[in-house]
Protein backbone atom coordinates (compact mmCIF):
# COMPACT_ATOMS: atom_id res chain seq x y z
CA UNK A 1 0.00 0.00 0.00
CA UNK A 2 1.30 2.88 -1.01
CA UNK A 3 0.62 6.77 -0.51
CA UNK A 4 1.22 9.10 -3.74
CA UNK A 5 0.86 12.49 -4.86
CA UNK A 6 -3.17 12.63 -5.27
CA UNK A 7 -2.14 14.31 -8.60
CA UNK A 8 -0.87 10.61 -9.88
CA UNK A 9 -3.82 8.57 -8.64
CA UNK A 10 -6.64 10.96 -10.38
CA UNK A 11 -7.38 9.91 -13.70
CA UNK A 12 -7.84 12.82 -15.94
CA UNK A 13 -11.42 12.51 -16.99
CA UNK A 14 -11.11 15.06 -19.61
CA UNK A 15 -8.97 11.99 -21.64
CA UNK A 16 -10.83 8.83 -20.50
CA UNK A 17 -14.01 7.90 -18.78
CA UNK A 18 -13.56 7.06 -14.84
CA UNK A 19 -13.38 3.11 -14.40
CA UNK A 20 -17.01 1.24 -15.82
CA UNK A 21 -19.27 0.18 -13.32
CA UNK A 22 -18.60 -3.61 -14.03
CA UNK A 23 -15.18 -3.10 -12.47
CA UNK A 24 -14.02 -4.87 -9.08
CA UNK A 25 -12.19 -3.79 -6.20
CA UNK A 26 -12.20 -6.38 -3.73
CA UNK A 27 -15.31 -7.94 -4.16
CA UNK A 28 -17.30 -4.32 -4.74
CA UNK A 29 -18.05 -2.99 -7.92
CA UNK A 30 -18.80 0.69 -8.41
CA UNK A 31 -15.93 1.24 -5.80
CA UNK A 32 -13.40 1.54 -8.85
CA UNK A 33 -15.88 3.88 -10.58
CA UNK A 34 -16.60 5.64 -7.28
CA UNK A 35 -12.92 6.15 -6.26
CA UNK A 36 -12.05 7.60 -10.15
CA UNK A 37 -14.69 10.19 -9.97
CA UNK A 38 -13.70 11.43 -6.00
CA UNK A 39 -9.95 11.37 -7.21
CA UNK A 40 -10.90 13.72 -10.26
CA UNK A 41 -12.64 16.00 -8.66
CA UNK A 42 -10.14 16.49 -5.79
CA UNK A 43 -7.78 17.28 -8.53
CA UNK A 44 -10.21 19.45 -11.08
CA UNK A 45 -10.10 16.64 -13.58
CA UNK A 46 -13.72 15.70 -13.45
CA UNK A 47 -14.63 16.88 -16.61
CA UNK A 48 -18.65 16.78 -16.08
CA UNK A 49 -18.83 13.84 -14.23
CA UNK A 50 -19.98 14.07 -10.55
CA UNK A 51 -18.27 12.36 -7.31
CA UNK A 52 -21.15 11.58 -5.22
CA UNK A 53 -24.13 10.68 -7.61
CA UNK A 54 -26.80 8.02 -7.87
CA UNK A 55 -24.39 5.34 -8.46
CA UNK A 56 -22.31 6.22 -6.19
CA UNK A 57 -24.72 6.79 -3.40
CA UNK A 58 -25.58 2.91 -4.42
CA UNK A 59 -22.09 2.28 -3.09
CA UNK A 60 -22.76 4.85 0.33
CA UNK A 61 -25.72 3.38 1.33
CA UNK A 62 -24.89 -0.22 0.92
CA UNK A 63 -21.62 0.41 2.46
CA UNK A 64 -22.83 2.92 5.27
CA UNK A 65 -19.59 4.63 4.07
CA UNK A 66 -20.57 8.62 4.67
CA UNK A 67 -19.69 9.80 1.22
CA UNK A 68 -17.42 13.16 2.88
CA UNK A 69 -15.07 10.73 4.94
CA UNK A 70 -14.66 8.59 1.85
CA UNK A 71 -13.31 11.52 0.23
CA UNK A 72 -11.06 13.12 2.65
CA UNK A 73 -9.64 9.49 3.29
CA UNK A 74 -8.83 9.33 -1.02
CA UNK A 75 -7.25 12.98 -0.23
CA UNK A 76 -4.65 11.58 1.76
CA UNK A 77 -3.67 9.98 -1.28
CA UNK A 78 -3.35 6.20 -0.88
CA UNK A 79 -3.71 4.20 -3.53
CA UNK A 80 -6.18 1.08 -4.78
CA UNK A 81 -5.51 -1.02 -2.71
CA UNK A 82 -5.09 1.20 0.88
CA UNK A 83 -8.54 2.57 -0.47
CA UNK A 84 -9.95 -1.12 -0.49
CA UNK A 85 -8.48 -2.10 3.06
CA UNK A 86 -10.12 0.71 4.69
CA UNK A 87 -13.65 0.30 3.02
CA UNK A 88 -13.14 -3.77 4.11
CA UNK A 89 -12.26 -2.32 7.64
CA UNK A 90 -15.68 0.02 7.60
CA UNK A 91 -17.39 -2.68 6.08
CA UNK A 92 -16.97 -5.63 8.25
CA UNK A 93 -20.16 -5.76 9.35
CA UNK A 94 -21.08 -6.93 5.99
CA UNK A 95 -20.40 -10.91 5.31
CA UNK A 96 -18.84 -11.47 1.65
CA UNK A 97 -22.31 -13.34 0.66
CA UNK A 98 -23.91 -9.97 0.86
CA UNK A 99 -21.58 -8.33 -0.68
CA UNK A 100 -21.39 -10.54 -3.34
CA UNK A 101 -24.68 -10.49 -3.57
CA UNK A 102 -25.32 -6.91 -3.82
CA UNK A 103 -22.22 -6.40 -7.08
CA UNK A 104 -24.31 -9.21 -8.21
CA UNK A 105 -27.76 -7.46 -7.72
CA UNK A 106 -26.02 -4.21 -9.32
CA UNK A 107 -24.66 -5.71 -12.39
CA UNK A 108 -28.47 -7.35 -13.52
CA UNK A 109 -30.45 -3.53 -12.18
CA UNK A 110 -33.05 -2.52 -14.64
CA UNK A 111 -35.68 0.36 -14.33
CA UNK A 112 -38.17 -0.91 -12.00
CA UNK A 113 -41.04 1.60 -11.87
CA UNK A 114 -42.15 4.06 -14.67
CA UNK A 115 -40.39 7.13 -13.12
CA UNK A 116 -36.83 5.15 -13.40
CA UNK A 117 -37.75 3.26 -16.85
CA UNK A 118 -38.68 6.66 -18.26
CA UNK A 119 -35.54 8.47 -16.90
CA UNK A 120 -33.63 5.53 -18.28
CA UNK A 121 -34.95 5.96 -21.99
CA UNK A 122 -34.74 10.07 -21.71
CA UNK A 123 -30.85 9.65 -21.04
CA UNK A 124 -30.49 6.56 -23.61
CA UNK A 125 -32.19 9.00 -25.73
CA UNK A 126 -30.75 11.94 -25.49
CA UNK A 127 -26.61 10.53 -24.78
CA UNK A 128 -26.62 7.11 -26.68
CA UNK A 129 -29.42 6.84 -29.00
CA UNK A 130 -28.03 4.03 -31.55
CA UNK A 131 -28.15 1.47 -28.59
CA UNK A 132 -31.49 -0.06 -28.78
CA UNK A 133 -29.80 -3.29 -27.19
CA UNK A 134 -28.92 -2.11 -23.63
CA UNK A 135 -31.01 -3.00 -20.80
CA UNK A 136 -29.16 -2.42 -17.21
CA UNK A 137 -28.72 0.74 -15.60
CA UNK A 138 -24.31 -0.59 -15.61
CA UNK A 139 -25.17 -1.47 -19.62
CA UNK A 140 -26.27 2.74 -20.07
CA UNK A 141 -23.54 4.19 -17.80
CA UNK A 142 -20.88 2.23 -20.39
CA UNK A 143 -22.50 3.13 -23.45
CA UNK A 144 -22.94 7.23 -21.90
CA UNK A 145 -19.39 7.01 -21.38
CA UNK A 146 -18.51 5.48 -25.06
CA UNK A 147 -20.79 7.83 -26.60
CA UNK A 148 -18.51 11.24 -24.15
CA UNK A 149 -15.34 9.64 -25.96
CA UNK A 150 -16.31 8.81 -29.11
Amino acid sequence: MTVLPLTLLAPDLTKNPPRDPYQMLGRYNILPRTLDKCRAQLCNTAAGYNYKCDLDDVFFEFTNICPEEFKAYVALGEDDLAVLAWVQLKTSHLSEQQILAWSYENREACPVDEEERSLYESKRLEKCPDKLYILTWFELVVAMDEAKYS
